[in-house]
């Protein structure tokens, strides 16, 4: 139960810490995903258009019919088998051949950027050859930058296929069909959508991230953990900006305390709002109230004189390496103090 009381306090600190970094985390998901707007649709970034094309082919078993009928479904389920297991992956196999694919590479005149007729290699990995799972049909998909090629290649391995199967004995028992000739296709979609998509849900989490590596890298208290860590207790936890206008609760707690002499410690009394009303309002109640610097030796010497110490802890402004250093200093001479913590 207390285990997850503790895990559910760290959820809670966990996303306050998010909200309290909201506009860090929305400043950078903006700004990727203004990137990723400019990178989808400024002409600049545009990437070179890529086209699709599928034909597809059939494998047909010329079944001849024995002349002892005992042996026709034998011999059916043989060749049916065999094409299955060995004359689709042979054809495959044969589809992405080097050889063919050079073929076609000099008859269409395939050339790259440079002018030049390209590998049969590079063309290879445009080139997917896939066979229905438990059928004769074979598709060939071609993927290429120009439109009338793409067609053209895929159009051009099932002829290719058709020929070479007239003069060769392992097919010889096979027809290729071709089944449905290729249509390019722009693969464009929803290409520029996905982008900004991506760049939306990547801003995100870079966001997050940044809010987390700035929160765990600051120099600064980031929340009340951290002082509880430090082994401060936290008597006051203001949860508002605090102004000299704001600190009567601060003298709240001091006349709580019941204690005639009262020592607050701030890291930087310039930098800290404190009201001068404030000591006038605890001689008015008889207690010894002083304000100090607890980075001062004084501060030290006063601490052990008095009944509570109490130190102001602003989120945000104060520093965690002399927190730090007062701890130890104040637990060797087993002196108590509390903490004020101010959220901003």
């Amino acid at each position: 139960m207390n285990q997850s009381y503790e895990e559910e306090i760290s959820l809670m600190e966990l996303l306050g810490m998010l909200y309290k970094k909201r506009k860090q985390v929305i400043v950078t998901f903006l700004i990727v995903t203004l990137l990723a707007s400019i990178y989808a649709f400024v002409p600049a970034f545009e990437k070179e258009k890529e086209y699709d094309a599928v034909s597809s082919m059939s494998i047909i078993y010329k079944y001849k019919t024995p002349p002892n009928p005992e042996e026709i479904g034998e011999g059916y389920v043989f060749y049916q088998d065999r094409m299955q297991n060995v004359m689709i992956p042979t054809i495959k196999g044969y589809a992405q051949s080097l050889t063919i694919l050079r073929n076609i590479i000099s008859e269409l005149d395939i050339r790259d950027n440079e002018g030049e007729l390209i590998k049969a290699r590079k063309l290879a990995e445009d080139i997917e050859i896939v066979n229905v799972e438990g059928s004769n049909l074979i598709t060939i998909t071609v993927k290429y930058k120009d439109e009338k090629l793409a067609a053209d290649i895929a159009n051009m391995i099932p002829t290719k296929l058709m020929t070479m199967a007239k003069s060769n004995l392992d097919l010889k028992d096979y027809d290729i069909i071709i089944v449905d000739k290729a249509i390019a296709s722009e693969l464009e979609g929803s290409g520029k959508l996905l982008t900004i998509a991506i760049g939306m849900v990547l801003g995100l989490m870079m966001g997050i991230f940044l809010a987390f590596a700035t929160s765990y890298m600051s120099k600064k208290v980031q929340s009340a953990s951290q002082i509880s860590a430090i082994g401060i207790d936290l008597d006051l936890i203001i949860k508002e900006p605090v102004d000299s206008d704001k600190l009567n609760k601060i003298l709240a707690l001091a006349e709580f305390s019941d204690s005639k002499s009262v020592l607050i410690g701030v890291e930087d009394i310039d930098k800290t709002p404190i009201s001068k009303d404030l000591v006038l309002w605890a001689k008015a109640k008889n207690i010894d109230f002083q304000i100090l610097s607890y980075t001062s030796n004084e501060f030290i010497i006063k601490a052990k004189e008095v009944d509570r110490t109490f130190i102001i802890i602003q989120e945000n402004i104060t520093e965690i390496k002399p927190l730090k250093e007062l701890s130890k200093l104040l637990t060797k001479y087993n002196k108590d103090f509390s903490g004020i913590f101010i959220e901003n």
